[in-house]
């Protein structure tokens, strides 16, 4: 499809309320994008605004994570000198902070008045401790990572205080931190920068941050199949690459194989295993919502497959608008296999 044939399929399979009073303002690329952010954001409303009790509060914990990504999208817009438009195109309003506030973040006309303007925000320390840092010692990146570190350790702390139904939430934060690991170590990999990750491992998964620590490090094949295959990620991985790689038969040690390849490339992006451990993450909150329907694992479940169908309908226009190959585009998707509906 072309990007009109996209928008009015996307008008046609559920983006029909956000489509319908976008077009009037915005065509093309801009009106596919706004159309899939509003959505986003309404899928959030709308979860929050139909739970009550226990379940409205810890889907309200989790979708805190839209605040950070928020306001790193305009900390680094105003940045790089981007328009209020371009700006306001990446934000979903889903967490704690909202559409008004996050409209006066974008008037603000500095990164310095950005972050005095959230000085009451649960992680306005972080920003202040970035504002004072040597201007040659400021990079977002160690910023953002802060802000993802603390958001796990509160959520955790606060999940482990006794709520009622926080142990399935906890199971699958866990699992959320370990890929999130895995993401990170291969992604600092592909930089082919040589760095100390443990300051971007995230604590609290199942796997402790030094086993990844320890991985980082390691050139040689055996040494490193053995040691990825100990942290027990490589059976949920199998299936996703298998898939990936059209090779159902591929067994346990010949999957680490595959992940050893695309570590010794330090190629960005190492694709097939940057969207193995997004889907297998996926999986397994499918699974255990399944597993626990009364909890808030559905819920989250839900969010989480909706932000990927936006993610892969982003990454199609956009790819589209700059004339990318589908074959290349396929690449970047998160597609459902084995039975699961990403």
């Amino acid at each position: 499809m072309e990007i009109p044939q996209i928008i009015r399929f996307m008008g046609e399979n559920g983006y029909s309320r956000e489509i319908h009073h976008l077009h009037s303002q915005f065509t093309g690329i801009n009106l596919a994008e706004t159309a899939l952010t509003w959505h986003l954001g309404r899928a959030s409303y709308d979860c929050m605004r139909t739970t009550s009790g226990l379940l409205n509060e810890l889907t309200r914990m989790y979708l805190n994570k839209w605040d950070i990504i928020n306001v790193m999208s305009i900390i680094r817009g105003k940045k790089h000198g981007l328009p209020y438009n371009s700006i306001e195109e990446m934000l979903i309003p889903a967490g704690e902070i909202g559409l008004a506030q996050l409209n006066l973040l974008l008037m603000k006309t500095s990164v310095e008045q950005v972050m005095d303007a959230l000085s009451h925000w649960r992680y306005y320390p972080f920003l202040q401790d970035y504002l004072n840092r040597d201007s040659s010692g400021k990079k977002l990146s160690d910023l953002e990572n802060e802000l993802y570190k603390k958001f796990y350790e509160i959520l955790i702390h606060d999940l482990k205080k006794g709520i009622i139904g926080a142990n399935e939430f906890l199971g699958y934060l866990r699992y959320e931190i370990d890929t999130t690991n895995i993401k990170n170590l291969f992604r600092i990999r592909s930089s082919g920068v040589n760095t100390d990750i443990s300051g971007y491992m995230i604590s609290g998964g199942f796997i402790p941050p030094e086993e990844f620590s320890k991985i980082a490090g390691i050139e040689d094949k055996d040494e490193f199949i053995t040691e990825f295959k100990n942290t027990r990620l490589i059976d949920d991985l199998l299936p996703v690459l298998q898939g990936a790689l059209n090779n159902p038969a591929l067994i346990g040690d010949d999957a680490a194989l595959k992940v050893w390849e695309q570590w010794q490339k330090k190629e960005y992006p190492v694709q097939v295993v940057l969207i193995a451990a997004i889907k297998i993450r996926l999986k397994k909150l499918s699974q255990m919502a399944t597993m626990s329907p009364f909890s808030v694992l559905p819920i989250i479940s839900y969010l989480e497959e909706k932000k990927y169908e936006v993610y892969n309908l982003r990454a199609i226009v956009r790819g589209k608008e700059y004339g990318i190959a589908s074959e290349k585009i396929f690449k970047y998707l998160v597609m459902p296999s084995n039975g699961y509906r990403g």
